[in-house]
């Protein structure tokens, strides 16, 4: 773990770790009697940038000190101002905490773990140029800190740079061999490099099911990169969709909010797909095509680090049923599952479910295959509205 830095003052220290969650979706294919499930499988990666508390202790002559060394009043009155914007961090107060952490910097520029924590408040308001720059000075100040370059590496993931991402985490990887978080690392690395092969042969159908020219030609779409294992889609004749939602009330941490930010997910694909989509609520699982369910307990999926979870079963028509599993909880207290963030992953599995397996490079598509540090409130675009109006114009 990066080692925890106290600046003494008198109180017990209390020693905090930031942790960001990050996304990256493979597709695994097995083999069912019914046919084939498909298990779109979220494997997300704990980002640990170090946070500190000062552990106020007041010493003999009024000296202050970081890690056992003698610093300044001002150093010290920045390092407080670290603990300030971390706690408006967690509070989802992202711009007064850029704020409270740009003062800090100011007062101890060579604080590492200041320039740490900007980066991530920075990020978080999806000015990513000025984070990273940010935690390049970190690093310089102190390559030592290992949740720097795990920050590193998910803010280049986060801008679909792959290449910068995968030599970060490869960085960290060769400085922290026995860090805890480097076996989840090494499966990361492998991942997106495994994302990278899949991009280079986007538009390569793998099952036999090719797209005519004409619907190549049709717009500006990523039909292409999500369909590069084989073309998934549901049959018009089991159009519109059945959809059962399980009840949340008795999952710890569910919200009534989920269930409303469910249902318009499903109404905005309709809407994107130009009607070639549908979907119609039942109360009864027996009777549905789709079934939502929720879960606080990530070890309930099949990767205890993920968000979600979509499996889609098919059979010699298409698509026949497909399952979404949804975390009522954030991964991190300091990522938050705000509303936001659930409307996110709820558009992004409805993606999956109607066939959208793979994922893109660009982080503008709702098919984007990381996460994102940024919390805003996501629509679909018409890129994305291209590329299911294509899969489902295309039979």
């Amino acid at each position: 773990m990066p080692r925890p830095l106290a600046v003494h003052d008198g109180a017990p220290p209390v020693v905090a770790h930031l942790i960001l969650s990050w996304l990256y979706t493979g597709l695994r294919v097995r083999q069912k009697c019914v046919g084939r499930c498909h298990l779109l499988l979220k494997v997300i990666v704990g980002l640990m940038p170090l946070a500190i508390w000062p552990e106020v202790t007041l010493a003999q002559g009024g000296t202050y000190f970081i890690q056992g060394k003698p610093v300044s009043y001002q150093v010290y009155q920045g390092a407080t101002l670290v603990n300030e914007g971390l706690a408006l961090l967690r509070a989802n107060r992202n711009q007064e905490a850029a704020d409270k952490l740009s003062q800090a910097v100011k007062l101890a520029p060579d604080l590492a773990e200041a320039h740490n924590n900007l980066g991530l408040a920075l990020a978080k308001l999806g000015r990513l140029p000025e984070a990273v720059e940010q935690l390049k000075q970190a690093v310089a100040l102190s390559p030592d800190l290992a949740a720097t370059w795990l920050s590193m590496g998910g803010l280049y993931q986060s801008s679909g740079k792959l290449d910068e991402a995968i030599k970060a985490y490869r960085e960290f990887l060769n400085r922290f061999p026995n860090h805890s978080e480097a076996p989840k690392i090494a499966n990361l690395v492998k991942g997106l490099e495994a994302e990278s092969r899949r991009q280079q042969a986007a538009g390569q159908s793998t099952n036999g099911q090719q797209l005519s020219l004409s619907a190549a030609a049709a717009g500006d779409d990523y039909l292409a990169e999500v369909t590069s294992q084989g073309v998934l889609r549901w049959p018009a004749r089991r159009i519109p969709l059945r959809v059962y939602v399980r009840p949340g009330q008795s999952v710890p941490g569910f919200r009534p909010a989920f269930l409303s930010i469910l249902n318009q997910a499903f109404e905005d694909w309709a809407r994107a797909s130009d009607g070639r989509v549908s979907f119609v609520f039942v109360s009864d699982p027996n009777k549905a095509e789709i079934e939502c369910s929720w879960t606080n307990d990530p070890g309930q999926l099949a990767n205890s680090a993920e968000s979600a979870e979509t499996r889609v079963f098919t059979d010699r028509e298409g698509i026949a049923k497909g399952t979404i599993k949804l975390l009522t909880v954030p991964l991190s207290a300091e990522l938050p599952l705000t509303d936001n963030r659930a409307r996110l992953i709820c558009l992004h599995e409805i993606g999956h479910v109607l066939g959208l397996a793979g994922h893109t490079k660009n982080p503008a598509d709702i098919m984007f295959y990381s996460s994102s540090f940024v919390d805003e409130w996501r629509v679909l675009t018409q890129r994305d509205s291209n590329t299911v109006i294509r899969l489902y114009s295309s039979e």
